[in-house]
Order: structure tokens, then C-alpha cells, then sequence
């Protein structure tokens, strides 16, 4: 089985679209390996249910705000 994983981005001028597509044992490496970074950022005041959002981690906005720089 094959999985795909889908995001999307815009600014002003454009939208993105984009897809990862992997096997089914792939997809749940990258499941646990998603889960050990939010466990591991959890010690540091992050909460455990904690989204994975590229902006709010660059940035330390959300849940991602009590991780220090």
C-alpha cells in the first residue's frame, strides 16, 4: 500500500501544493520518528499533542513556544 502525505502553502502570487508518497512501513517509520520529535521537544514545555506546523516551530509561535531557541 502506498500513502501520501499532503500539504499546501500560498503567498500573494502563488499556491503550492506538494506530496510525499511512501510505502506503508515507511509511513509508520515516519509516524514514530514525528512522534519521538514532539516527545523529545516535550521536556522542553512543549505540549505532548503538540502539531508539527513548519511556521509555528521556525518561529516559536503555538504550542512551539516554550521551546527555546
Amino acid at each position: 500500500m502506498l500513502l501520501a502525505y499532503v500539504d499546501e502553502s500560498y503567498n500573494d502570487a502563488r499556491f503550492f501544493l506538494s506530496a510525499l508518497v511512501v510505502t506503508d512501513v515507511q509511513g509508520q517509520m515516519l509516524i514514530d520518528g514525528l512522534n519521538q520529535v514532539v516527545a523529545n521537544a516535550h521536556t522542553e514545555g512543549v505540549p505532548g499533542d503538540a502539531e508539527l506546523h513548519g511556521a509555528d516551530m521556525f518561529h516559536g509561535k503555538g504550542d512551539w513556544k516554550g521551546l527555546p531557541p
